[in-house]
């Protein structure tokens, strides 16, 4: 793991914690409870953030009182401050990883160079750079891992991981609650995906938590799901 170095980040003590400036990190913190709040995040809970960017959802999922988190962030500079946002918060353990679908130890992350650093994405994007980071499979690492609560945001990577028919592994018996944001920019098949994933979460015996925007012109909706 790099080297963190919190005097080189900056402290923002509207959200009381580390953030960079001209970015969008101020607005991940603000947005975290009215995204995530209906995990109902409890004392036992074993809680699973994929797409961990700042780690301002699993400061909050500590700060609840889980009892255990696990984080996946494979970008080093959002690693780095997921690493110093979530020092202090108890008992997380922090992974610099991409979680895909596939048995690939490896994949190719392509960075968004603008303000918003939760928008790198494991799909091509033309005229963006890209880097080499580890890969873990979604499911081994549920079963792994066994969390009763999860969170994803991984910029469309969802389809490659969530099982979108019944004919996919499918989500295993002791994950309770799933919070997750459903992306439909770059790709006019993800929406239909998203349906069809929402459809299986249902008939697996999940209900809805938070409902999703499916229609319209939305780039992204959130959706909740519990049993």
């Amino acid at each position: 793991m790099q080297d963190t170095n919190p005097d080189k980040w900056g402290w923002n003590e509207k959200v009381k914690g580390y953030t960079r400036p001209n970015t969008l990190d101020e607005y991940i913190f603000k947005e975290i409870k009215s995204s995530y709040s209906c995990l109902d995040i409890q004392k036992d809970d074993i809680v699973l953030d994929i797409g961990a960017n700042i780690g301002a959802f699993s400061k909050y999922a500590m700060e609840k009182g889980a009892f255990r988190v696990y984080a996946y962030e494979p970008e080093p500079d959002n690693y780095e401050l997921l690493v110093i946002n979530t020092g202090g918060a108890g008992h997380i353990l922090r992974f610099q990883r991409a979680v895909v679908g596939t048995d690939q130890t490896e994949i190719e992350l392509y960075i968004n160079s603008k303000k918003n650093k939760g928008l790198h994405m494991t799909r091509e994007v033309r005229g963006r750079d890209s880097i080499s980071v580890e890969a873990e499979n979604f499911y081994k690492i549920m079963f792994k891992l066994k969390p009763n609560k999860i969170k994803i945001d991984v910029e469309g990577a969802e389809y490659g991981i969530m099982p979108v028919s019944s004919t996919c592994q499918q989500i295993p018996d002791f994950v309770e609650k799933i919070v997750m944001e459903l992306h439909f920019q770059y790709n006019k098949e993800w929406r239909p995906l998203a349906i069809k994933m929402h459809e299986n979460m249902l008939k697996q015996g999940f209900s809805v938590i938070k409902e999703p925007q499916f229609k319209g012109k939305n780039w992204t909706t959130l959706v909740g799901y519990s049993r």
